[in-house]
């Protein structure tokens, strides 16, 4: 197969669409990780319904479903603040390593751009607020479900209508924090 000049230099020399590609299956990668911890499986649900379950008494659906989605959304925005800040922080220091001992040129740029990459990820995505709001919603409804499911002077009615009121009030705290976390 015959090479094209300019692409062949291209990729050898610059090595740019190597990056983005790795960059761009990472980030896929992520988005259906996260795409998977947003529906979770019925059998997941109903392992947290069944988890929550006091004599007669079992957590609705969409609760147990909230659960999970909140939980997941916690964990991943966990992990990826600590990745992003984590990654920046080796991609500077392997570059201050490459600069002081008079490292290819090509490679210092490279590394530069990757810590510069992370930085203004997680800025951008703000990573640690949207954990620190995913692990509220998700502590709220565990508490709430636990205090509910527990307190035997209500009727299952009761204990549902609870359970669904702190679900809407965490929703709109969602939908609120949505609307103004821009950076």
């Amino acid at each position: 197969m015959k090479k094209i000049p300019i692409i062949s230099d291209f990729i050898s020399k610059k090595g740019m669409i190597l990056v983005f590609l790795f960059f761009t299956i990472i980030i896929i990668a992520s988005g259906i990780l996260y795409i998977i911890g947003l529906s979770p499986t019925d059998s997941n649900i109903e392992k947290i319904i069944d988890k929550y379950s006091t004599g007669d008494y079992r957590i609705p659906y969409y609760v147990g479903e909230r659960y999970l989605i909140w939980y997941s959304m916690r964990t991943f925005f966990v992990a990826l603040n600590y990745l992003l800040s984590l990654l920046g922080i080796i991609a500077t220091l392997v570059t201050i390593f490459y600069a002081s001992n008079k490292g290819n040129n090509n490679i210092i740029v490279f590394l530069s751009l990757l810590s510069m990459c992370f930085n203004v990820a997680s800025y951008f995505i703000n990573p640690n607020s949207k954990a620190n709001m995913s692990q509220h919603i998700w502590r709220e409804l565990d508490i709430c479900i636990m205090q509910t499911i527990t307190n035997d002077e209500l009727n299952s009615n009761e204990k549902d209508t609870i359970l669904v009121n702190k679900v809407a009030e965490l929703e709109r705290y969602v939908e609120t924090f949505e609307k103004y976390d821009v950076f």
